[in-house]
């Protein structure tokens, strides 16, 4: 009997590097997120920060650092905005790159089924014809005349 091979392993061996490459995509994604969260926050904490300052600017009556800081909190109020606009624009992609890992991880498993599916009707093949030898070897075992009778062409 030949030996197991299953027909669609080269598709098998796609849908597992396809598999590799969206959990890598997604990881990437997700390294992009947490990093833009990092600098979303890092400038809200600058801004507490200004507003801080400003607050001792007015208990001073610095009118011109006062002036300063306002305009500097513009700046980081754009910025602030800016990078939530980067933020949701990394949080869409994700979830399109997730969705294409989900879409990977169903393929994969259906072809991994397929293979399950394969094995066993091999292993089911391989045992009958194991059971139809043995059976074969009763026979003869049981009746020696036979035996002669097949060797004889």
């Amino acid at each position: 009997m030949q030996k197991f091979s299953f027909r669609l392993q080269s598709v098998l061996n796609l849908k597992e590097h396809k598999l590799k490459e969206a959990e890598k995509l997604v990881y990437e994604q997700e390294q992009a997120l947490h990093k833009a969260q990092k600098v979303l926050k890092d400038l809200q904490d600058e801004k507490h920060r200004i507003l801080l300052r400003r607050m001792d600017f007015t208990r001073q009556m610095n009118f011109v650092m006062m002036d300063l800081s306002r305009n500097f909190e513009i700046g980081i109020d754009f910025k602030i905005t800016t990078q939530e606009l980067k933020l949701q624009d990394i949080y869409k992609e994700l979830k399109r790159r997730r969705g294409l890992y989900q879409t990977a991880r169903k393929e994969h498993k259906t072809y991994l089924k397929l293979l399950e599916t394969a094995q066993g009707e091999y292993d089911k093949e391989r045992l009958q014809h194991e059971q139809k030898f043995l059976d074969d070897l009763n026979v003869i075992r049981a009746n020696p005349s036979r035996k002669e009778k097949m060797e004889q062409p």
